[in-house]
């Protein structure tokens, strides 16, 4: 298969500056400023730290090394376990596990004026139970129940719990030495596209992670369009659009992890989006419009 380079897939947008979108340009290994009308070129990428620190503009030369230290660990494959997470032996630590079953019980405490939950399990998923976590990864903690348990059909069961996680995960802010937390309902049915997956319960792998080699996945032109879509969202998006965005990108994320796992193409787009801060920021814009729509503004004199 050709490694080569297209104009299609070239150019890979880290960041936006003073109505300029700086681009790191595979073919040319270096990072360049577009505008309408200019093309400018800064630096090369084997110089591009020493380049960018000698800038004399702070804010920009700081949003370009940030940026750019974020699109190179968007993905990383590591040859060890998170060892904040995990001992030498591939156990989850004591500390960790302690924290995971105090969480579980203060979710659980949370909802039982209305759902008594029965907790049959509890897993850790995602990168962090595998070799491709980056300092952005969530720990992702999914509680276990059997939804045949709560006397309603499953479909109610799956909208109640979906908005008591929610609520739970946005009234808590919990982190793992750095790394945040991030809480789930699953059905005992159901099954999650992860490449480790560790009971917390049984203190053991249910599935213990492969190591992976990094597949060539092209994301352009996609990303590019998701990035200049979600600028214009956060420009002039109304609160329907916003939304439909944000739970576009979810759903294809879940698609892309249920048919190639963690290397799929929509959800390295997802990762893309998110590690650009996109995500959040169109979440708090989504929060800025609906309370504008519920708000009664004064009347000025």
């Amino acid at each position: 298969m050709s490694n080569k380079i297209t104009n299609r897939d070239r150019f890979m947008p880290i960041c936006k500056y003073n109505e300029r979108l700086f681009t790191f340009d595979k073919l040319e290994s270096s990072i360049i400023s577009l505008n309408l009308t200019e093309n400018y070129r800064y630096a090369k990428i084997s110089e591009v730290k020493t380049d960018i620190e000698h800038w004399t503009n702070k804010k920009l030369r700081d949003a370009i090394l940030e940026s750019f230290d974020e699109l190179c660990e968007s993905i990383e494959l590591h040859d060890e376990l998170n060892p904040v997470i995990w001992d030498e032996n591939k156990k989850l630590k004591s500390d960790i596990k302690e924290k995971i079953l105090e969480i579980a019980e203060e979710f659980k405490n949370s909802i039982s004026d209305y759902i008594n939950l029965n907790i049959v399990d509890i897993e850790i998923v995602g990168s962090n139970a595998a070799y491709n976590y980056t300092a952005k990864s969530d720990v992702d903690i999914h509680i276990i129940t059997n939804y045949n348990d709560y006397g309603q059909p499953e479909e109610i069961v799956q909208a109640a719990m979906n908005a008591n996680k929610a609520n739970f995960n946005k009234a808590y802010d919990i982190t793992f030495k750095g790394f945040n937390v991030e809480l789930y309902v699953q059905d005992v049915k159901s099954m999650v596209a992860s490449n480790g997956i560790y009971s917390v319960f049984k203190d053991k792998w249910i599935k213990e992670p492969e190591k992976q080699t990094m597949p060539n996945v092209d994301l352009e032109p996609e990303l590019s369009d998701k990035i200049i879509e979600a600028e214009k969202l956060l420009d002039s998006g109304s609160n329907e659009d916003i939304e439909k965005f944000i739970n576009d990108l979810y759903i294809d994320r879940r698609h892309s992890l249920a048919k190639d796992g963690e290397f799929g193409k929509e959800n390295l787009i997802f990762k893309e989006i998110r590690n650009l801060d996109l995500l959040d920021k169109l979440k708090l814009r989504l929060v800025e419009l609906r309370s504008k729509e519920l708000s009664i503004e004064s009347k000025q004199k």
